[in-house]
């Protein structure tokens, strides 16, 4: 079956630190043919790095901690986290989770893996995210964020602490999850 899929007009609602637009579009039917014109909001994030710190010898894990004003309503706002950021213009995605890494930990990190790379909420987000594994590696600062707005907590937990707190749903950030449950698949 030939697929496509078009654009038939994309207007901006809210241009700012994400961008928001109205996009109206078509695209071919599992019955192949055409839909009818369909409207839906979208969030333009862009590219994201995110990934999640280890000290191997040590058995631990490098998270953050930090207020998600969406979280607030259902979960009180304050969120364990990967280290993550958006991608910059001109930089690669490897050089904005260092980068994102210094910020927010104070880490430099080593032997960056690449974990997957995927869509955090595809029907509504324009985001695109690669999550990594990395070692830590210098401690450059205290950490804690570089943004006027940022407030984040560096925390140091054991492998075990880290997989209690997924298993009893205390981290519900899926990057951190998703991180947590590849380290716990691939310690053997």
């Amino acid at each position: 079956m030939s697929r496509s899929a078009q654009i038939i007009e994309r207007k901006p609602v809210y241009e700012g630190y994400f961008d928001l637009h109205e996009v109206t579009f078509q695209h071919t039917m599992v019955s192949g043919v055409m839909s009818p014109a369909i409207t839906r909001l979208v969030l333009e994030v862009g590219e994201v790095a995110a990934g999640l710190l280890v000290d191997r010898t040590r058995r631990r894990v490098v998270l953050i901690e930090q207020f998600r004003l969406p979280a607030l309503a259902k979960d009180g706002g304050w969120l364990v986290e990967v280290v993550a950021g958006r991608v910059d213009q001109g930089e690669t995605v490897e050089e904005a989770f260092r980068r994102e890494s210094i910020e927010e930990t104070g880490y430099d990190v080593a032997n960056l893996q690449q974990i997957l790379r995927f869509y955090s909420a595809s029907g509504t987000l324009a985001e695109h995210m690669t999550l990594f594994c990395a070692d830590i590696a210098d401690r450059i600062n205290e950490g804690g964020g570089t943004d006027a707005d940022e407030d984040i907590r560096v925390l140091d937990w054991r492998y075990d602490e880290f997989f209690a707190a997924i298993d009893a749903g205390r981290i519900i950030d899926a990057k951190t999850i998703i991180a947590g449950q590849w380290l716990r698949q691939h310690l053997s």
